[in-house]
């Protein structure tokens, strides 16, 4: 079975326009983790452009009500909860786009990549340039712990157990 599925894996392909799309989303979040609020240095890898409906769905794969910026725990725990992702970010932008994007996610679009392009740069000129202080790490018996997950996330394991 785990020869079968190594021989299966695709790595994800990544465009040019697909890390100016992250940029964007990351840089409109100022580098912060948007469900626990941890703060990461720009172009930070830590920080994740997090789709809710997959990359596959082109008609909203540029659409910024289907991304936002989560960190790597708390774009993981996510994924893994797809019914508490969904209810969080119907929350977050609210009931009418919600309904708009799941509405724009059902029709097939090709998407212009050109234009994509253009506006997504616009949009980054728009943005004000932010250097968020970094928090630091605490030491203490739990220190490891805390160091694989957000704040956010440590708060939520911490009150489950």
């Amino acid at each position: 079975m785990e020869l079968f599925i190594n021989q299966c894996y695709m790595k994800i392909r990544i465009s040019a326009l697909d890390k100016l799309f992250s940029r964007y989303i990351r840089a409109q979040a100022g580098w912060t983790c948007t469900r626990c609020g941890r703060r990461y240095p720009e172009k930070s890898q830590g920080l994740h452009c997090a789709h809710i409906f997959s990359r596959a769905k082109k008609s909203v794969r540029y659409y910024p009500d289907n991304a936002t910026a989560l960190c790597f725990p708390c774009h993981t725990w996510m994924d893994q909860h797809t019914t508490e992702n969904h209810a969080w970010w119907r929350a977050r932008i609210g009931e009418a786009r919600w309904s708009m994007l799941l509405l724009t996610m059902a029709v097939p679009a090709k998407v212009d990549g050109a234009m994509v392009k253009r506006w997504l740069e616009q949009e980054l000129g728009k943005l004000p340039v932010k250097r968020p202080s970094l928090q630091p790490v605490k030491s203490g018996s739990s220190d490891r712990a805390r160091r694989s997950l957000c704040s956010g996330c440590w708060n939520n394991a911490t009150t489950a157990i």
